[in-house]
């Protein structure tokens, strides 16, 4: 009888929830827009201000990544100043980093992509790769 209460016991199941991924970047993003619950940064990007989780941000750009794991003041400061990108496209990249979708458009195209080589964004690097490659074939 012990035997087979080993036996069960020694079997394991994996259980994977397909949408659970995507349904936690959702709440942390509403985190993020219902005035910032539970963020650890405050980005600031001209006169506005974005807040944003740091393991986020960490997990979509080797910059970030690189500036948060550092040794430097930069690695704890509350709040970063963004002087390389406009509001305008940072929140786009901010948008993408929490729900994987962007929208690019021709008239910030150039920065967009400086930004994503900036912040070592290889997801939307590809994005505007792709777009370069879609319109020089139409």
């Amino acid at each position: 009888m012990e035997r087979a209460a080993d036996q069960s016991w020694s079997s394991s199941y994996t259980y994977q929830v397909s949408q659970h991924s995507a349904d936690m970047l959702k709440r942390l993003n509403g985190q993020r827009k219902s005035g910032g619950r539970f963020c650890d940064v405050l980005l600031r990007v001209g006169e506005e201000s974005f807040p944003a989780h740091r393991a986020v941000l960490a997990a979509c750009s080797d910059y970030f990544e690189s500036v948060f794991g550092g040794q430097g003041e930069q690695a704890e400061a509350r709040e970063l100043e963004m002087h390389t990108i406009s509001a305008k496209v940072f929140r786009d990249i901010l948008e993408f980093a929490y729900t994987s979708k962007i929208v690019v458009r021709l008239e910030t195209f150039p920065e967009l992509m400086t930004a994503a080589k900036f912040l070592l964004m290889r997801s939307i690097i590809d994005i505007c790769q792709e777009v370069i490659k879609q319109s020089n074939v139409q």
